[in-house]
């Protein structure tokens, strides 16, 4: 077995970052779910529309979606990726959150 080099540590330790963030991330979703589910309807629609004000306002501040133009090829490239990746990542996040409750929660709440 080849041994690990420092470079491919550094990359096997961005890579788990980013999937720690992911989890985190994904826990958090569910537990906004819940908490958003249990809301008045007038709450529930709020809620969802702060959400997204938010999502939107950090990706239009984000240092990818500000840099003066002309761009270099290179921070075109990283703008226009981190935008579809926080635009995916948007819309999944808020399909968890405004989904509602599960049968199994829904059922605990009776």
């Amino acid at each position: 077995m080849p041994e690990t080099t420092p470079l491919d540590a550094d990359a096997i330790a961005a890579e788990m970052h980013g999937t720690a963030q992911t989890a985190i991330l994904q826990w958090f979703a569910n537990l906004l779910r819940v908490r958003i589910a249990t809301q008045s309807p007038t709450q529930r629609a709020l809620t969802m529309a702060m959400l997204q004000d938010g999502l939107d306002q950090a990706l239009a501040r984000h240092e990818t979606q500000t840099r003066p133009s002309p761009l270099s090829e290179g921070d075109a490239l990283r703008a226009s990726l981190f935008k579809a990746a926080f635009g995916k990542l948007s819309v999944e996040l808020m399909q968890t959150m405004g989904s509602g409750l599960t049968a199994e929660e829904a059922e605990s709440l009776h």
